[in-house]
């Protein structure tokens, strides 16, 4: 939190997505190997509170407990698809939230656009959510309607443990 205070409010005058500056904060933990044991770390943690509530928006913040879980999840998924560096390069701009994100995939010559890292990762929960049932036998069929960026709005059907 101190670094993106620093490097967005106090050098820029801008002020980070909460969102964003929260995925910061968690993927911390793991920059100081808090979660090189998966078992009982503050990722697991982070995991099963998502699981409880996976359809919350990630970027509407509202200051929940399972909201850290889908920023430490999507903060998991961006740096192993792209790199440390989307964390870092991101900080020291006057760019915020996903506008930020966007800069760094065009700057870094990837064909994704954020909108399509969002879907991705969806899918990459998604399927590990229906997994997690079939193996259980606990899976049933639910809609839920999905906001990218305002530009996608379209009810989807998509498999998730009830």
């Amino acid at each position: 939190h101190l670094i993106s205070l620093n490097q967005k409010d106090l050098l820029r005058r801008v002020s980070e997505d909460t969102w964003l500056n929260e995925l910061r904060a968690e993927y911390s933990i793991d920059l100081v190997n808090y979660n090189s044991q998966f078992e009982g770390s503050s990722l697991q943690n982070r995991a099963r509170e998502f699981l409880r509530t996976p359809s919350d928006s990630l970027t509407e913040w509202i200051n929940k407990s399972y909201e850290y879980g889908a920023v430490a999840l999507f903060a998991q998924y961006l740096t192993e698809q792209y790199g440390q560096g989307i964390l870092k390069e991101t900080l020291p701009t006057t760019t915020i939230g996903i506008d930020s994100i966007k800069t760094y995939l065009t700057q870094h010559g990837y064909k994704e656009r954020f909108e399509d890292v969002f879907a991705n990762w969806s899918l990459t929960v998604g399927n590990y959510r229906l997994w997690i049932g079939i193996l259980s036998g606990n899976v049933k069929h639910v809609f839920i309607k999905k906001h990218i960026c305002n530009a996608i709005s379209s009810q989807l059907p998509i498999m998730l443990l009830s």
